[in-house]
């Protein structure tokens, strides 16, 4: 009977082993579906895909946005049409300014990373090649 018990023993010990095994492997699948499957993730690979149709989108949700924020309600004075000219420079101005300095800063930074990536990755050997001199 003792042989029977450690195969049985054997056979729990191996089960056990499998269970954490899977167990780990779950957790590993797990945590790379949730990075794959992040809105964050899934819209940058929407915007690398379709990057044209992205921006062509942006463009045109920019202007619905500035045509709506710009279109003045029907006023009953339509006599004087240098203040409302005026009124809608000064907001497009307002808005403008402050948009376009986001905007610069925010493709500076995308530029500079994608260069910083793209160097590092054309360039790994170079990189090792000093470490060994």
């Amino acid at each position: 009977m003792s042989g029977r018990e450690h195969t049985r023993r054997d056979l729990k010990q191996r089960a056990i082993l499998d269970l954490e095994r899977a167990r780990l492997s779950l957790a590993r699948h797990t945590e790379q579906a949730s990075v794959d499957l992040s809105p964050t993730a899934m819209v940058e690979r929407s915007f690398r895909k379709h990057r044209m149709a992205w921006l062509a989108g942006a463009t045109v949700a920019g202007a619905v946005v500035l045509r709506f924020v710009l279109s003045s309600s029907s006023s009953k004075n339509e006599r004087d049409k240098f203040v409302k000219s005026g009124t809608k420079g000064r907001l497009f101005k307002m808005l403008a300014v402050p948009l376009v300095a986001m905007g610069r800063k925010a493709a500076f930074d995308f530029a500079s990373q994608y260069f910083k990536n793209h160097f590092k990755q054309s360039h790994p050997a170079s990189a090792n090649e000093r470490d060994s001199i």
